[in-house]
């Protein structure tokens, strides 16, 4: 089996005999953004006005890039590494693959418990023989204090591929979904806040022109707008074509659509869009 049947079998499947969640910790609650939005479009029956809508969607806009899966992936290896032969117990029985399930503390401290199924290939062939820099997967629920006492939890899951075609055009397709949070994180992670997040990128870049879309949820934000949802977003060029909906702290919700007209508005609400058209290697900090 290659690399790239294993990662699609990967996204296509949980792990057999994972544990359900009410089995291990209490479940996160849903994202309210998981919703369809009420109203009509670009009707605003929220509290928020202009101003205060287009400060609350530039502030979910500015941190979009940085709920990087590669961070997540990043941590989650590194808390891995602290473990020894037996603990966490990993399964034998996947290839290319690890997954483990259980409660136990390694050798140097470090405490695991829950489940966890992962991989992450680097440079590995893509489905058409394209060169692939990272394929990385996330699916599990558990909880893990790293030999220093920080704690690690990790609800939910993640996926990131980024290839490039002979043509030289780099094509990023990630997802990241649930409740994750460290307490040894670097300054400025997505995984010092603890937010629910559901989040689907597209992106490319190269000769053929540089666009992304994204389609998901943030929630639990300190703001004005306690969640933001982006529904199909594309942007091509700088300019963002979709709708946005933003949810005040009463919970109801104001629906922006964004034409793709060159002045990136919704009617009077303006945001910068540089965060998410001007990055060059990739769509991430």
């Amino acid at each position: 089996m290659s690399c790239w049947d294993v990662l699609l079998a990967l996204f296509a499947c949980a792990a057999p005999g994972a544990p359900a969640a009410d089995d291990s910790v209490a479940s996160p609650a849903e994202p309210p953004l998981a919703w369809d939005p009420p109203g009509t479009t670009g009707t605003a029956t929220g509290t928020m006005d202009a101003a205060t809508l287009a400060a609350e969607l530039q502030a979910a806009i500015d941190d979009v890039p940085r709920f990087d899966p590669l961070v997540l992936m990043s941590a989650y290896d590194h808390l891995l590494r602290a473990g020894d032969a037996t603990c966490p117990p990993i399964s034998p029985d996947w290839v290319g693959q690890v997954y483990w399930e259980g409660d136990c503390v390694a050798e140097s401290g470090a405490a695991y418990d829950g489940w966890v199924l992962s991989s992450w290939f680097r440079d590995v062939p893509g489905p058409y023989g394209e060169p692939c820099s990272d394929a990385a997967f996330f699916y599990g629920f558990a909880t893990i204090v790293d030999p220093g006492g920080a704690t690690w939890i990790g609800y939910g899951t993640t996926s990131y591929l980024a290839c490039t075609d002979p043509e030289g055009n780099t094509r990023f397709d990630a997802y990241l979904e649930g409740d994750f949070t460290y307490g040894a994180a670097p300054e400025g992670s997505f995984l010092q806040d603890w937010l629910p997040v559901s989040l689907f990128w597209t992106a490319t870049t190269g000769p053929a022109g540089h666009e992304l879309s994204l389609d998901g949820a943030i929630s639990g934000r300190a703001g004005a707008a306690e969640a933001v949802r982006f529904h199909d977003l594309l942007l091509v060029d700088g300019e963002p074509a979709g709708q946005v909906t933003l949810w005040d702290r009463e919970g109801d919700p104001t629906v922006l659509e964004f034409e793709g007209d060159g002045d990136g508005c919704a009617g009077e609400v303006c945001v910068d869009w540089t965060v998410l058209t001007g990055w060059t290697d990739r769509p991430w900090y």
